[in-house]
């Protein structure tokens, strides 16, 4: 999908994890640093998440040239041609 179609799943899956931090934060005996790593991690959950769903898009064209093997009587011509491609994909 396109990064910007997949932008509102980041907000929402970032504000889930401050939720959460919030939720333990408020929980009696949570350690401020086990909290803000598990924060880390889960921010990087999200970023990976919104990354991965990028679709790559690519085209290209082009002219060929080049030369054919000799043929007799004449010996070598000359090859001209076109080259078109496109193609889809996701990150991996």
């Amino acid at each position: 999908m396109p990064l910007s179609a997949a932008y509102p799943i980041l907000e929402k899956d970032i504000e889930a994890a401050y939720l959460k931090l919030l939720q333990a934060a408020q929980a009696d005996g949570d350690n401020a640093t086990d909290v803000m790593k598990e924060l880390a991690k889960d921010l990087a959950a999200a970023i990976h998440a919104y990354t991965m769903a990028a679709q790559v898009v690519t085209s290209t064209s082009g002219v060929v040239t080049g030369t054919a093997a000799p043929l007799a009587p004449t010996g070598a011509a000359p090859v001209f041609g076109a080259s078109v491609g496109a193609g889809t994909g996701n990150l991996v």
